[in-house]
């Protein structure tokens, strides 16, 4: 059955500080959030937008709990709920990927302890159970790549799939050569283990540090040209809280490994990468006690502070053309204002120059962390929109902010 669209409505975000003009696109009742700051929600066409409608906000899920996957027509200004999934996190909802137009969407959903990426197609109504899961897939929808999400939680709660404790699912240890990133060939339905655990613990120039923890596969991003892979690794230690954390890449077939980042260099409290727009180098967060904006490029090498008069944080992406960078704010960094509200920054890269496309509500800060509300700033596919999470009214919502004057 063909997704049955109801008219929504709308809503100007007003703020006085606002930079551009900026909408709610998600119904006023429920709680919304799109998938993460690398992942553009909007379709091919520009006339969708998927994301997911949590059942609740003020508590982790339970491996029972389903929420809604649903399509917004910004054209219309109408909402379907087109599938309810068991396989979402608060952080990452079920990590909702466009394929290679607008009639193809791809989601997790989950059976016991197997997480599983389900084809939606918006012609017909029809979905496809795959036979694994996804995190990204390729731009041309023929190849989707992930790690296992029935463990990825347990090196961070929000990301991958809520599965229940009877089932025993915890990371093995750094030498298993049957678990890591898996691909995925979306036409015939096969999978294959490209890059293992074994693989990722030999490229490392010095292994001792690691020996003995628990390897989990965390977030992999596909390069912006298709030709490289990015995969985080957090390698933890029972009963205890630190974590090892470095960055792998290779090929999309998982041949010519480079480590990217040692552990040495991932420092305390920094936070996620992205792939620049050259796809040759990366983008992130590191903190040399003060955080920077820091990028290298995908062997290791070139490594920089972009903007060495900015304090960085959030979750920072540059412009297709290189010349903005947006980011958010966590709530425990010095970017908010007096009324505690988190700003969307945004950066001249050519001159340096700072502003603050506006400022929004992300719940407040005695919020848990596991319950925060990021707002994973992310470019449309033209660069002259960013989407983003807020809470503007006390409840989850999904913001547009037009920034085509300001990026002319």
């Amino acid at each position: 059955m063909k997704p049955k669209f109801n008219k929504i409505s709308f809503r100007p975000y007003l703020h006085p500080n606002n930079l551009c003009p900026i909408q709610i696109v998600t119904p006023t009742e429920g709680e919304y959030i799109h998938t993460f700051f690398d992942v553009n929600p909007i379709s091919p066409s520009g006339r969708y937008l998927a994301c997911i409608k949590l059942p609740f906000a003020h508590r982790l899920p339970k491996p029972e709990d389903e929420a809604d996957i649903c399509i917004i027509d910004l054209h219309e200004q109408a909402m379907a709920l087109v599938y309810k999934t068991k396989g979402w996190g608060l952080c990452v909802s079920a990590h909702v990927c466009w394929g290679s137009d607008d009639n193809h969407l791809y989601f997790n959903d989950k059976e016991g302890a197997e997480v599983f990426a389900v084809e939606y197609n918006l012609n017909d109504g029809s979905y496809r159970r795959l036979c694994g899961p996804i995190y990204q897939i390729s731009k041309d929808g023929e190849w989707i790549f992930s790690p296992n999400l029935a463990i990825v939680n347990y090196a961070q709660k929000g990301y991958g799939a809520v599965v229940d404790e009877k089932y025993g699912c915890v990371p093995t240890n750094v030498m298993s050569d049957d678990e890591g990133l898996w691909r995925l060939n979306a036409s015939k339905n096969t999978k294959e283990l490209i890059f293992s655990k074994k693989d990722a613990y030999n490229i490392l120039p010095d292994k001792k540090p690691i020996e003995g923890s628990r390897m989990v596969f965390f977030h992999t991003k596909i390069s912006p040209d298709q030709t490289k892979l990015m995969q985080m690794i957090r390698c933890t230690f029972d009963n205890s809280n630190k974590q090892l954390r470095y960055i792998i890449t290779m090929d999309l077939d998982g041949k010519n490994p480079k480590l990217a980042l040692p552990f040495e260099l991932w420092l305390s409290g920094s936070h996620h990468p992205d792939w620049h727009p050259d796809s040759l180098h990366i983008t992130m967060n590191i903190n040399f006690e003060v955080m920077r904006f820091c990028q290298f490029k995908y062997d290791g090498s070139e490594f920089k502070i972009i903007f060495p008069h900015l304090r960085g944080g959030g979750h920072p992406s540059f412009s297709k053309d290189t010349r903005f960078l947006i980011t958010d704010a966590y709530t425990n960094e010095p970017f908010s204002n007096e009324e505690g509200q988190t700003p969307i920054r945004f950066i001249n890269s050519q001159t340096g120059e700072e502003r603050v496309i506006c400022y929004i509500n992300t719940l407040s800060n005695d919020t848990p962390f596991d319950l925060r509300c990021d707002p994973h700033p992310v470019w449309n596919k033209d660069c002259t929109k960013i989407i983003f999470n807020a809470t503007p009214n006390g409840n989850r919502q999904i913001l547009i902010a037009d920034v085509s004057e300001l990026v002319k």
